[in-house]
């Protein structure tokens, strides 16, 4: 029988635990994986109602790199976004959201009108 500490979190099929070395590794994926490049490569392959942990075998996160300014940027524009879901005005998410995908962009090599149709494919 395992002994598991009060505190301890297991997750099951449907929850997602990964590893990361720091809080900044772990924002960077955070705001990558919420991200609408990475959202339709989630689309495509998966049902909706149900986006096992598997999806990071599916669609690729680059390794966070620390000296890399868009993973830095990444990780901070997390932060924002967690800070104004926990009660800063929410007027200010779609700034925070637009951001993200602009660097998520970045990161997969889309131009800006790559970007723009990956929007409006997530739209219909």
């Amino acid at each position: 029988m395992a002994n598991l500490r009060s505190d301890a979190v297991v997750p099951d099929h449907k929850i997602m635990l990964l590893p990361f070395e720091d809080a900044d590794e772990a924002h960077f994926v955070c705001a990558a994986a919420n991200s609408s490049p990475f959202l339709l490569g989630v689309h495509f392959y998966s049902i909706a109602i149900q986006q096992d942990p598997h999806i990071f075998q599916n669609v690729r996160v680059l390794c966070f790199d620390p000296t890399n300014p868009t993973h830095l940027r990444l990780s901070e524009l997390s932060r924002k976004a967690h800070a104004i879901s926990a009660g800063e005005s929410m007027e200010n998410l779609g700034e925070v959201e637009r951001e993200v995908d602009e660097c998520a962009a970045n990161l997969w090599g889309l131009t800006a009108e790559e970007l723009e149709a990956v929007r409006r494919s997530l739209k219909e």
